[in-house]
């Protein structure tokens, strides 16, 4: 089973789960990797100018990936109201922590009612605890990806237009997951 394969049955199956960093270069490259027990692939990757706002790209990284997605796991600099509408309209679980200044909204929509859980379950448990009960652990496997796109390709883009540049991160994605897909071991539960 290749990579696309692999990939695909497991959104059939509702089973995505994606979790969103951003890795800088001269541009910004924003990544979207499934994570399943043996993998960990980059299905959604935008180049974007540095300045440009994490939240605002999080649309076109969901429009890469099939509809299902079960988990999205992302860093701070995505708790923000359009995130949290584009992902609990697709049914997904939003494990991003809130700001420390954090309030409770008054919105009655099912995004705001998501967050406000988020933000009365941090304010119980402690920021701490609820990042080990709500498996946002899983945001570092993302940001181990950037670190194996730095290692294995490079932290400088070679092309000098932007169109290039978004055509060589694409590229590199594309090998790192065949990288990893080779490299990756596979193992079978024995039965006795």
């Amino acid at each position: 089973m290749d990579t696309d394969e692999r990939r695909e049955s497991s959104c059939a199956k509702g089973q995505a789960d994606l979790a969103v960093a951003r890795g800088t270069l001269p541009h910004s490259v924003r990544q979207a990797c499934e994570s399943q027990p043996l993998y960990l692939f980059v299905v959604a990757h935008r180049l974007t100018e540095s300045r440009v706002d994490d939240a605002s790209v999080v649309s076109e990284l969901l429009s890469q990936v099939g509809d299902e997605t079960g988990r999205f796991t992302a860093d701070g600099a995505y708790d923000k109201t359009m995130v949290y509408e584009a992902l609990v309209e697709r049914g997904a679980n939003v494990i991003v922590p809130p700001k420390k200044n954090a309030r409770i909204s008054r919105k009655k929509t099912r995004a705001a009612r998501a967050r406000n859980e988020t933000v009365e379950t941090v304010r119980e448990l402690g920021r701490r605890e609820w990042k080990k009960q709500a498996g946002y652990h899983r945001q570092a496997r993302v940001e181990n990806a950037f670190y194996r796109y730095k290692q294995l390709i490079g932290g400088r883009l070679k092309a000098r237009k932007f169109a290039a540049q978004a055509t060589e991160v694409g590229l590199a994605i594309n090998v790192l997951n065949r990288m990893y897909e080779l490299g990756a071991p596979r193992s079978e539960r024995v039965r006795k």
